[in-house]
């Protein structure tokens, strides 16, 4: 089964989804903060009568959100990159097509600076402004996208096609 597994070479083709998957959650945290905000802006007015304790619970479940999201993308990137990693360092492939993983991650990265310039615009419309300072890390991380995923597609290649043959 092992084999088996490590014969689809996914480390490779993984990348653009985790890239791409990373920058979709980045985006819909930025909705699920927005929807948080406008939930405690809402509760916290006159308009609904819940009683003072209530809306403290509500102001800090707004604020843990915001850090718990920010956290979990931030430990997804983690997690992703560990893993394709470890798992490019068990597959055991070729140096002869160290060329096609060269391509295949050059257009990867015509698709990444796309995504995160998206997360960084939508970060920047009028709506979503007053949030944009509520998830600190995932704005570093798509700030930095690029250079990440230059350095973890670096580490996988090297990893990849850098073993040494016995």
């Amino acid at each position: 089964m092992r084999n088996k597994i490590l014969k689809k070479h996914y480390s490779v083709t993984d990348i653009a989804f985790i890239a791409v998957f990373i920058i979709v959650i980045s985006m819909a945290a930025l909705f699920v903060v927005r929807f948080y905000y406008q939930l405690n802006d809402y509760v916290q007015s006159d308009q609904v009568e819940i009683g003072t304790e209530n809306k403290a619970v509500i102001a800090k479940l707004n604020n843990n959100i915001n850090i718990g999201l920010d956290y979990a993308i931030l430990a997804l990137l983690v997690t992703a990159m560990l893993a394709a990693g470890i798992t490019s360092l068990l597959i055991d492939v070729n140096p002869i097509f160290f060329v096609f993983g060269l391509i295949y991650y050059t257009l990867v990265f015509i698709i990444i600076p796309i995504g995160a310039n998206m997360y960084l615009t939508m970060q920047g419309i009028d709506e979503m402004a007053v949030v944009s300072d509520k998830l600190p890390i995932t704005y570093f991380i798509m700030n930095n996208y690029v250079l990440i995923w230059v350095v973890m597609s670096g580490i996988i290649l090297v990893a990849l096609y850098g073993k040494l043959r016995g």
